[in-house]
């Protein structure tokens, strides 16, 4: 035991024998403290009773620049690499956005003499940091991560190996670029989701619950943009999906950035299938306009999607992201269009108002969208082109909610007739070829 009269506020082991210990202190200060091991667990109880605090000694002072600035140190983490180059990272605890908040230092036989160090430059003030490791199935490759959190509860992440290589190379020569960070899109928060559709019992190969789960866990898509090429085996500019076939259900979500994403929902924890942010066959980019209504049709490889502005996009997706398990063969895209690859063609068209229904009938011969203005738009998705479209007028609310095609008869003869609901809790049924109400 050693007693210190400044208050430690973070520490951590920078040895795997457990001989080295680094310590942060209120002050700022960071010291590397030599700990005696006991070579025989038998003896350890009789050494212990030997130890005195003089054999607890300091190693090392790191200036940092934390005690200078009056900056706490938060959180200390060592990245350990066969002792060549293993990393200390260290976070201070500061209100306001500090040059020196987040630093990277190299420990080595050559700390004590020079201290080679990275100051990372996030946007924001962090609040902590964490490192993941996560491994790639197809080549087995280790690769580490380090994550930081930002006081405006956005997560960023930094390449590892990228600050080890920069580090490294400092030592004998001038290092590359400043490792940057980058945005992590979150699951379930980076975008808030407007609409949501739940596909159930898609045709699936069946396997037992295990397989299923290491099946899901092995397809999903990285979290981290850097991880991506190195789970398809190829480089940088080439992307691979997992089809939808694997899927025994799909959730699909849109986004108020106006990104649709497909999730497999086979299991409590949702797990990434395929984003789309495409807006037209040359518009790869999000358009940042709400999405308000989503149709999806499995069978066909259809999907609908409305927003608030009133824009429809159709999609028709590839019939290879739909392929059995067995058949499929994995295909790629550019990275400029990420998962938008699943893409066939998009049609896109304008209706009144933002769209918040829509259907289609069995075939996919029409389409009906309804919008919050009171606008029921009958359109022939081959175009596209709008067939008819009717106003239904109310005093209360005008917003149509939903659609229903069916048959019925009337007078003897059969109709092809559209059933509608609207806001104010409304029923009405529209003669779907002659618009009549």
């Amino acid at each position: 035991m050693h007693q210190e009269a400044k208050k430690v506020t973070a520490a951590c082991w920078a040895c795997p024998a457990g001989t080295k210990v680094v310590v942060g202190y209120s002050s700022g200060d960071i010291i590397l403290w030599s700990v005696p091991c006991p070579p025989d667990p038998k003896t350890e109880q009789a050494l212990q009773n030997e130890l005195s605090a003089s054999q607890i000694t300091p190693i090392s002072k790191l200036n940092l620049g934390y005690k200078a600035e009056k900056i706490p140190i938060a959180k200390l983490k060592w990245a350990y690499a066969d002792g060549k180059s293993s990393r200390l990272y260290v976070l201070g605890c500061s209100n306001h956005h500090s040059a020196n908040s987040l630093q990277v230092v190299l420990l080595n036989e050559c700390t004590e003499t020079r201290t080679i160090k990275l100051g990372l430059q996030p946007p924001e003030s962090l609040i902590d940091l964490e490192i993941t490791t996560s491994s790639v199935e197809q080549n087995k490759h280790r690769h580490d991560s380090l994550l930081v959190l930002g006081r405006s509860s956005h997560l960023y992440v930094y390449d590892d190996s990228l600050i080890e290589r920069y580090l490294v190379q400092c030592q004998t020569k001038s290092p590359a670029s400043l490792p940057k960070e980058v945005i992590v899109k979150l699951p379930y928060g980076d975008s808030s989701i407007t609409v949501g559709k739940f596909i159930t019992s898609t045709p699936c190969m069946p396997c037992s619950a295990d397989e299923d789960f290491n099946m899901l866990a092995k397809n999903n898509l990285p979290l981290f943009p850097f991880e991506r090429s190195l789970k398809d085996g190829s480089n940088s500019n080439s992307t691979t999906f997992s089809p939808f076939s694997k899927a025994r259900n799909l959730f699909i979500t849109g986004h108020c950035s106006g990104a649709i994403n497909f999730w497999d929902a086979s299991c409590p924890l949702l797990l990434p299938v395929a984003s789309i942010t495409q807006q037209s066959d040359n518009d790869f980019n999000v358009s940042g306009i709400p999405l308000t209504a989503l149709y999806f049709s499995y069978d066909s490889h259809i999907l609908v999607s409305g927003d608030k502005s009133g824009t429809v996009r159709i999609y028709t997706l590839k019939s290879e992201t739909f392929a059995p398990q067995s058949t499929f063969a994995s295909f790629q895209g550019s990275s400029k269009k990420g998962s938008n690859h699943i893409i066939r063609r998009i049609k896109v068209m304008k209706v009144n108002g933002a769209v918040l229904s829509i259907n289609t009938t069995e075939t996919l011969k029409q389409l009906a969208v309804g919008s919050d203005q009171g606008y029921v738009s009958l359109i022939d998705p081959e175009g596209p082109s709008v067939l008819y479209q009717t106003h239904i007028a109310s005093e209360l609310c005008t917003g149509i909610i939903s659609m229903h095609f069916e048959t019925c008869s009337f007078h003897g003869f059969e109709k092809n007739v559209m059933i509608v609901a609207t806001k104010d809790s409304s029923v009405l049924a529209l003669e779907r070829d002659t618009e009549i109400h």
